[in-house]
């Protein structure tokens, strides 16, 4: 009884000490809460206008398209209407760089838009293009048997594809969800910085 009584004495002393400190700084437990959404939402908007910015610019010098980036497509027929475009525009977007091989003579960039922990239609790129440079630190991309996408090197991307397939892909609750293998030509590649917000860690592991 005496260890209860006093245990209870602590927690209230903690609980009041952190009262103390929340009145010192002049605010509620919800104000520092919106505060610190504002502040993330404040760095998702720069991040996204930086992204952007790299997009547009490598997109504009190659009069390249990135609508399909939005399409929500149904059929492989709807894919190659939107990848391989009847004006003869390449189309540009952002993906990590999942892989790099080696097919006779040419080197093959595989880019994945999206990461792999989200669930929906999904559009995988097999560009033959060069080599592309290697990232100072690349992180194992293993973490038990979970694909830790978010530790792939990002790029801007504008390419010419020529050839559209479905490839459906499993996820996460079981099912096979739909996709599709866009081969073609990688034109340009340019790397994406790394992120200033910081990613929510997905469930392969932390960042």
């Amino acid at each position: 009884m005496t260890n209860l009584i006093a245990t209870s004495k602590i927690i209230s002393s903690v609980l009041a000490g952190c009262l103390v400190i929340a009145g010192c700084r002049g605010e509620s437990f919800e104000a520092g809460q919106h505060r610190e959404a504002a502040k993330r939402a404040e760095l998702q908007a720069k991040e996204t206008e930086r992204r952007r910015a790299i997009l547009d610019e490598i997109k504009s010098s190659h009069n390249a398209d990135d609508s399909w980036t939005s399409a929500r497509p149904s059929w492989t027929v709807d894919v190659q209407e939107l990848l391989i475009r009847s004006d003869r525009r390449p189309i540009a977007g952002i993906a990590r760089l999942s892989d790099v091989r080696r097919d006779r003579e040419q080197i093959l960039l595989i880019l994945r838009p999206g990461e792999l922990d989200v669930d929906s239609i999904r559009i995988e790129f097999s560009l033959a293009g060069g080599r592309p440079p290697r990232p100072p630190a690349l992180p194992d991309a293993l973490s038990g048997e979970t694909l830790n996408s978010w530790d792939w090197p990002e790029y801007a991307f504008v390419a010419r594809i020529t050839a559209v397939r479905r490839h459906d892909v499993p996820g996460r609750d079981g099912d096979m969800h739909r996709g599709w293998l866009a081969e073609g030509e990688c034109l340009a590649l340019r790397q994406i910085p790394e992120a200033l917000v910081p990613r929510k860690p997905g469930p392969g592991g932390l960042k």
